[in-house]
């Protein structure tokens, strides 16, 4: 769950409650606080800081907040309260605490681009700084050479130090030695290292590239060695004697028409590297075969696909997707069928659903048209997102198939497709069809498969044709289920525009005797005019009860306190008594004057929704605690 699920969070009837793992010792108000912000500068991540600044940064000014621990014996903790400060602390508050903060770098804190900045504005002096380009711990010497860049720090202050930079280009720490060789080009843009000096140390990018973990950080190094003078130190590689180093740049190299005309008539070097024993260096090979017989230098109708095949069935899940993606690019079906059990099992693992809804592998696996249509039709069950790439395969009665297994995730997809002109035009063919049985659902007596078509459907035939039905929507208004109701009512409010009013109108109270499970429909219909405030009134109570569990977002609490519906002291019985943290979330974002006057009761909500596990709740629970404490941000 990201930021923006939590201020405006999923559907209600998705809302998790979270286990309180609020500490259970008496504990002062301050050091309640304080531990918070300990369990979010343990588990936050250094880099989404920097991606995305924090909500409750905006505090991080407030004496005695992030300070604390800024000597922290936790590096991490340590690190990411320097990262709070130095973003919102001013000049004179920094260089107060300049010794800590060079401890902190001396201890290997990742703050350079910080720092960097902090130097040329003039608020930490470069020659405390220039030591640590020399400094004896790789891990921290490579910081400041990655971020140092034209300013107060100049080419002569630097030059004395290139010695140190050459010994990163050479340092056993191969994470190292990766970020250094990746700073060649920007070294000779800032006149500190000339390009071509770098030949001198080739053979030690060599041993880099041998390690596949680093292949996508080196791609636009590599390419950039390419790139003029170096080109002769460099090309080399591509027949090296080292079959992964070959594997690695031919992989870089294999999408650069003007490179690989260089080497077409060495490309027999890297045929040789189709079996090599190491399965992921095995299908980086394969995957540049692949890449070569587009462009027609390597006919692959004539190579033993042995070796690929193999990797069909390759313990690593990657290693396995990434091979199929191949294969079937490749192979023939008739040769592909013995091996998809290999693809069955990962496709059926509930841990990778998520990660295969958006595979390219998967997609490509799916769009080659190789798979037998009932493997096909199984994946689409069971990644619904992926039926865009398998639709192909399909036959308009299979898709009806699908539908009527009822789904509602592949229905969704549909309605995705339709609304995407870009997706649309990959089943151009099948719009005939999918218009044929979406008229046939819309009818259906399956009353939640007609719910299901005219709320996700609708948009696959005219407006003529969809008034023409509209009888058949409206009979499900009244289905006495909720599920098929809220279907119901989601499309009629999609088609709203468009239809008249009178068809629909006297149903609409009926949504507020089933608020727990029509509540967005009955605030939809309520933004729509439809029902009034006084509708609301005359179920007060109820309402109450069921908005300490569906009242998720800010929106929906700004909108009931304006129509008067509840006030600021029901606000306060909601959070009191709810058990969902996005409920408190939603009426800390919009309303945080509800918590006026009432700290100490205040925190120990927000505590109880606490969870160590989830940095977003956390990020968004700090920043109404501290409001609730010190205000509106500054």
């Amino acid at each position: 769950m990201g930021l923006l699920d939590l201020i405006c969070p999923r559907p209600a009837g998705l809302v998790k409650l979270i286990n309180s793992t609020a500490p259970l010792t008496p504990m002062s108000l301050n050091q309640k606080v304080q531990q918070c912000l300990l369990d979010y500068l343990k588990a936050v991540d250094l880099d989404l800081l920097r991606d995305e600044l924090t909500l409750h940064a905006t505090y991080a000014q407030n004496e005695g907040l992030y300070q604390v621990f800024l000597n922290s014996d936790d590096l991490r903790v340590r690190e990411n309260a320097w990262w709070f400060f130095i973003t919102s602390a001013d000049n004179d508050q920094i260089k107060s605490r300049m010794d800590m903060l060079l401890e902190t770098l001396d201890r290997g804190a990742d703050l350079w681009p910080e720092v960097m900045n902090l130097v040329d504005k003039g608020v930490l002096n470069k020659r405390d700084i220039l030591p640590f380009f020399k400094h004896q711990n790789h891990k921290v010497r490579i910081g400041p050479w990655r971020y140092v860049k034209s300013g107060r720090i100049t080419q002569a202050d630097l030059k004395p130090f290139l010695g140190y930079f050459i010994e990163l280009l050479k340092s056993n720490d191969l994470e190292v030695r990766a970020k250094a060789w990746s700073q060649i080009s920007r070294l000779d843009e800032l006149r500190i290292m000339k390009k071509e000096e770098s030949g001198k140390y080739k053979s030690y990018l060599e041993e880099v590239f041998k390690d596949d973990r680093f292949l996508n950080d080196l791609e636009g190094t590599y390419l950039d060695l390419l790139d003029g003078i170096t080109r002769k130190d460099f090309l080399p590689f591509l027949w090296n004697g080292d079959p992964r180093v070959r594997i690695a740049t031919w992989w870089i190299i294999s999408d650069s028409p003007n490179l690989l005309e260089l080497v077409e008539r060495k490309v027999n070097v890297i045929l040789d590297t189709i079996s090599y024993p190491d399965p992921k260096f095995r299908v980086i090979a394969w995957n540049v075969i692949k890449d070569l017989g587009k462009v027609g230098l390597v006919d692959s109708k004539n190579l033993d696909l042995k070796p690929l095949l193999e990797l069909l069935r390759d313990p690593d899940v990657n290693v396995r997707l990434s091979a199929w993606a191949v294969a079937t690019a490749l192979a023939e079906t008739k040769d592909l069928k013995p091996y998809l059990d290999g693809l069955r099992e990962v496709v059926s693992r509930e841990d990778l659903k998520e990660t295969l809804s958006f595979s390219l592998e998967l997609k490509q696996i799916l769009r080659s048209g190789k798979l037998p249509k009932e493997d096909v039709i199984q994946i689409i069950k069971l990644i619904p997102f992926q039926l865009v790439n398998g639709l192909s395969k399909l036959w308009v009665e299979d898709v009806e198939k699908l539908l009527v297994e009822g789904d509602e995730n592949i229905w969704i997809q549909l309605e995705g497709i339709r609304k995407d002109r870009r997706q649309r035009s990959r089943i151009r063919s099948k719009l005939k069809g999918i218009r044929e049985i979406t008229r046939r659902f819309m009818t259906h007596e399956d009353l939640r498969l007609r719910a299901l078509a005219w709320s996700y459907l609708h948009r696959f035939l005219s407006r003529k044709e969809v008034t023409s039905l509209l009888e058949h929507l409206i009979s499900l208004l009244t289905a006495g289920d909720d599920k098929i109701e809220e279907l119901a009512w989601s499309a009629i409010i999609k088609l709203n525009p468009f239809i008249d009013r009178s068809l629909w109108q006297g149903y609409s109270k009926r949504t507020l005797s089933k608020l727990e499970s029509l509540w967005s429909i009955a605030l939809t219909l309520l933004k729509l005019k439809v029902l009034s405030p006084s509708d609301f009134l005359e179920v007060k109570e109820k309402v109450i009860e069921v908005a300490k569990s569906k009242l998720v977002t800010s929106d929906d609490v700004e909108m009931l306190v304006k129509e008067n519906i509840i006030s600021m002291d029901d606000l306060w019985r909601i959070v009191m008594e709810t058990q969902y943290h996005e409920v408190v979330i939603a009426v800390g974002m919009a309303y945080p004057s509800v918590f006026a006057g009432k700290v100490n009761e205040s925190v120990d909500i927000l505590l109880r929704h606490w969870d160590k596990e989830n940095v977003d709740l956390m990020d968004i629970t700090l920043f109404i605690m501290l409001r609730v404490m010190y205000g509106e941000p500054s």
